[in-house]
């Protein structure tokens, strides 16, 4: 790319390219098949085809996942704050924290389509 030539490329010009580029040469076309093919090859039961596009100018390298003993989530009702979170917020929902930007959008049958796509704030 011409406007990178003889620059120092830092993350946040990585994640505005990637972002910019998310839709390119058919990549998101292509995604949303592979999923819609897997779910033919699952059958006709319910399952959640997911799409999580990573425009944020790094490889993720890790992920959190929580988990503790049995009632942990009954003993500090997390699970009502999570579930008030969840249901007022519609089939679409963006975050900003930090610098860093998410944005989700779901369907409503029993396969829906769950796009997410991390980013840069100001990418």
């Amino acid at each position: 790319m011409p406007e990178y030539e003889g620059r120092t490329i830092t993350r946040r010009d990585r994640a505005h390219v990637a972002f910019n580029m998310k839709n390119a040469e058919d990549k998101d076309r292509n995604a949303r098949e592979y999923v819609e093919n897997l779910k033919k090859r699952w059958g006709t039961g319910v399952s959640a085809l997911c799409l999580i596009y990573n425009a944020t100018g790094d490889t993720i390298t890790y992920a959190y996942t929580e988990i503790r003993e049995e009632g942990h989530y009954d003993k500090y009702d997390n699970w009502n704050y999570i579930s008030h979170l969840l249901y007022n917020s519609g089939v679409s929902k963006s975050d900003n924290w930090n610098g860093c930007l998410s944005t989700v959008i779901t369907g409503r049958d029993t396969s829906p389509v769950f796009e997410a796509i991390f980013t840069l704030a100001e990418a």
